[in-house]
């Protein structure tokens, strides 16, 4: 069985106090699909024990897959996938819920 593959794209500040961004992401019928923990992990959110972030993306009212993935000849998983646009909806609520507190 072919599972999605793992692409990656890194975003360096010219900030150096800000740590640089990996944000990995797989294509599935032609759409993005960010690996949540990267998303999740950048705008502050809990993960739970298994690493991922499952339980506040559903409180979110976020729909993602879980998904085994495909890098450099290694399959893991399953890893929590969610749109593109869903990821931005994540970063816009922990911004809100961060500018609450």
């Amino acid at each position: 069985m072919e599972h999605p593959r793992i692409n990656a794209m890194f975003i360096v500040s010219h900030d150096e106090t800000i740590p640089p961004m990996r944000l990995r992401f797989v294509e599935i019928d032609g759409v993005s699909h960010f690996l949540a923990k990267d998303i999740a992990e950048y705008a502050g959110l809990q993960a739970e024990e298994d690493g991922e972030f499952r339980s506040m993306l559903a409180a979110l009212g976020v729909p993602f897959t879980d998904s085994l993935v495909h890098d450099r000849g290694n399959t893991f998983g399953p890893v929590t996938l969610i749109t593109e646009h869903d990821a931005q909806r994540v970063r816009a609520e922990a911004a809100k819920n961060q500018n609450q507190r």
